[in-house]
This record gives structure tokens, C-alpha cells and sequence, in this order.
């Protein structure tokens, strides 16, 4: 792949890599809405069948779990669409919750396909895969005939403009990724979506949605509704916020490429000698002028200069970053 095709593949046409590791766990049963909206950081409780929402489900501590699209199924009962890798363990968390209820838990991350798709042509792309799918808004989603797709992330093109993205997911069939090459997406290898990820500033799992740090530090905002009431971490959350206590956040880092070949995720990051920060994922392809690391910065550093492992750095706003709560 040529240096910077995988941002270039955004800002006309439409990119598709693979998600099939994705989470895709079912929750089905009378109880199963409630049960969710419980342990849920948004308001989950209130939508209805055909619609979704970014949510978060939290330690006591108000750590992170997993981010999901919470996906109102209707008489399928909702699906949550997590992080990769992780539907084993998000059964496992939610099942830990469960007592008299009439809940079932499903994971399903091993049937059927998933892809994610982005860029500016995207939308065209999936209206041709299901009806409806190119205006949907983000976290939302339309299903027919054994495929849904849902609007995640926005992604940043070669100029840093963001493009929609989007996940198909075949709840029994093998062929999403091959459906959207098909279609007129530009295939990209994993360390090209890995790319794309930080780029744009995706909080991951690897580095970023990890039980070391909260949905605030994130900037996961949307994924919280501040008059919900009571979660599992809730009170964390809430003192947090109202004394504004939150002590660092997440930024993108623009490195130029020498310095970016040697930064690796864990490396201190610096500002006139005192530590202020920690690199929290690195981009496997250069990203010339948009970040290729993302990092953990003390609040209030995030315009000074900086230095990791010798090398100067930029930190720059994140594409994908949420507008707080007024």
C-alpha cells in the first residue's frame, strides 16, 4: 500500500475492512430492555424497535467495560455491537448482573459477517445493501432480509475532513466484506483500518477501552445521558464531572515518520522535563499531517510542546471527539 492511500481512499470513495471480530451479542427475553437499561450509562430504556444509541457499560469504579451501539431489534430483542474481540467477555460481565430475571444472552460474534465501511462515498454504497442505510445518523441503524447496518465513527479523510462509517453486519451469512468489495468498496487491510482508527481518534480496545480509564477521559460523551440516573459507576461519573476532576484526556499525536517508526504504545510523553501524558495506541502506517498515535494527556497540556522518546509531537483535537453536556 502506497503512504497514505488508506486516507486518501476516504475523501472520494469508500473503503471496507474487516470487523468479523466485532461483538455482536443478542439479549433476548421479557426482562432483557430493563436488565440493559440498568446497567446502561445511556438511556436505552426509552427507544423503540429500529433504533440505537452509543452506550456504555461500566465497572463500579466507573472504568470501561466495553462501548457498544445498543441495537433495538423490536421481537429480536437488541443487539450490542461492541469491540473486537471482546463478545466472550461482555456476556460473561452482563451474565455476572443477571439474577431472577427472564434475560438471554447470546454471544454471536462467531456467526454470520461483519464489515466496516467509510468515506464520503459510503453512504451511496450501503443504501445500496439495505434500504435507508445512507441517511441514517450516527449510532442508529435499518435491518432487512438477515442484514443490518448501523452508522458508527466518523473517520477523517487525506484533509482531515470526516466521512460517515458504517457497520454491516449478515447475523447468518459469511459475505459482508465481500458484499461491499462488490459494490465498489476499496478493500483495506488491517493495518490500513488500524490506521484509519487513529487517524481520526476511535478510542480501541487494545489501548484505549480498557478498565484504566473512564468514558469522560475518552471524551465518549454521547455514550452518557446525564439525567438517567443510577449504573454501575454512576457515582464515579457524576463526582467526576461536577467537580471536574477529570485529570486527563484523550488527544491524537501527529509525529512526523521517523519518530513515528520508533513510538510505541506506553511510552511517557513529556513537556519541559515533567511527565504529562502516556501514548496509548500507535498507528502501524504513517499518517503524515493526521495523528499517528494516540495518548493520555494531563488536562490543560494538550497545546504544549511535547517530546516523546526524544522526538517533538503535536497534539492535535480529535476527529472523532463527542461535544460535553451543556
Amino acid at each position: 500500500m502506497s503512504a497514505l492511500s488508506h486516507l486518501r481512499a476516504l475523501k472520494s470513495g469508500a473503503a471496507v475492512w474487516r470487523a468479523d471480530d466485532r461483538a455482536r451479542v443478542q439479549v433476548r427475553g421479557a426482562d432483557a430492555r430493563a436488565f440493559l437499561h440498568r446497567l446502561s450509562t445511556n438511556h436505552v430504556g426509552e427507544l423503540g424497535a429500529g433504533q440505537g444509541r452509543l452506550n456504555a457499560f461500566l465497572t463500579d469504579k466507573g472504568r470501561v467495560v466495553d462501548v457498544v451501539v445498543y441495537l433495538d431489534r423490536g421481537a429480536a430483542g437488541v443487539m450490542l455491537l461492541g469491540g473486537r474481540g471482546r463478545g466472550a467477555a461482555l456476556v460473561a460481565w452482563l451474565d455476572r448482573y443477571l439474577f431472577s430475571e427472564d434475560v438471554a444472552l447470546t454471544d454471536a460474534s462467531a456467526t454470520g459477517s461483519c464489515a466496516e465501511l467509510a468515506g464520503a462515498g459510503a453512504p451511496a454504497l450501503v443504501e445500496g445493501m439495505v434500504a435507508g442505510a445512507g441517511a441514517l445518523e450516527r449510532w442508529s441503524f435499518v435491518e432487512a432480509r438477515g442484514r443490518l447496518v448501523a452508522r458508527g465513527f466518523d473517520h477523517v479523510d487525506i484533509d482531515g475532513t470526516a466521512r460517515p462509517s458504517f457497520l454491516v453486519v449478515d447475523l447468518e451469512r459469511p459475505g459482508a466484506f465481500d458484499d461491499a468489495i462488490a459494490a465498489g468498496a476499496a478493500p483495506l487491510h488491517e493495518s490500513a483500518a488500524e490506521a484509519l482508527r487513529v487517524a481520526a481518534g476511535i478510542p480501541g480496545v487494545a489501548g484505549e477501552l480498557v478498565d484504566a480509564h473512564n468514558p469522560l477521559e475518552l471524551a465518549l460523551h454521547d455514550a452518557i445521558h446525564w439525567a438517567k440516573g443510577c449504573y454501575t459507576g454512576q457515582e464515579v461519573i457524576a463526582r467526576l464531572d461536577s467537580y471536574a476532576k477529570v485529570g486527563k484526556r484523550l488527544a491524537g499525536l501527529v509525529l512526523d515518520e521517523a519518530a513515528a517508526a520508533l513510538v510505541r504504545a506506553g511510552d511517557a510523553i513529556t513537556s519541559g522535563g515533567q511527565s504529562v501524558g502516556v501514548v496509548t495506541s500507535v498507528s502501524p502506517l504513517h499518517n503524515g499531517a493526521r495523528p499517528s498515535a494516540l495518548a493520555l494527556l494531563k488536562s490543560g497540556d494538550e497545546g504544549a510542546p511535547l517530546q516523546v522518546r526524544g522526538a517533538s509531537a503535536v497534539a492535535v483535537a480529535r476527529a472523532a471527539a463527542q461535544a460535553p453536556h451543556g
